[in-house]
């Protein structure tokens, strides 16, 4: 670690990624407020700030689930494989990839599945992708939950 830097517990703090992250938001939210106080008035610069605490709320509640908890800690699990960790990381692309194609992808499925299925059924693999899909289904229903509130169409 740098000299600077303070170490932390949080898996997911990588040389203060969080505290710079936050410091980001704060700072984001502070020329927004100003922006806003010159051009909507107080009121709404005191919603703007508002607003961001309860991001950083949001942050915090998502960062202390257990879905976010076992993500983190099988994705550190997963860098001690380097080679494997490769391999995985081509699979997740080419997963990406093939979920967000227009033409009919079930061979290309089948495919990859056959390519890839030594890999995945390695446990640490299987743990990762295991926890990442947990993970990835609390953020969709956060993003639901977020979207459907807002009668957002």
């Amino acid at each position: 670690m740098e000299e600077d830097q303070t170490p932390s517990d949080d898996p997911a703090d990588y040389y203060g990624c969080l505290r710079w992250r936050r410091e980001v938001l704060a700072f984001r939210a502070e020329r927004f407020a100003l922006s806003a106080k010159v051009e909507l008035g107080l009121e709404r610069t005191v919603i703007a700030v508002k607003i961001n605490d309860a991001l950083l709320q949001l942050i915090d509640a998502i960062k202390a689930s257990k879905e976010y908890q076992a993500f983190a800690r099988e994705k550190e699990r997963v860098k001690g494989y380097p080679e494997l960790k490769e391999r995985l990381d081509e699979f997740r692309w080419k997963n990406f990839e093939l979920q967000n194609t227009e033409e009919d992808a079930l061979e290309k499925t089948e495919q990859m599945e056959e390519e890839y299925q030594d890999i995945r059924e390695h446990p640490v693999v299987s743990d990762f992708l295991s926890a990442e899909l947990d993970f990835c289904r609390m953020m969709q229903a956060v993003y639901w939950e977020l979207t459907e509130s807002m009668d957002f169409e």
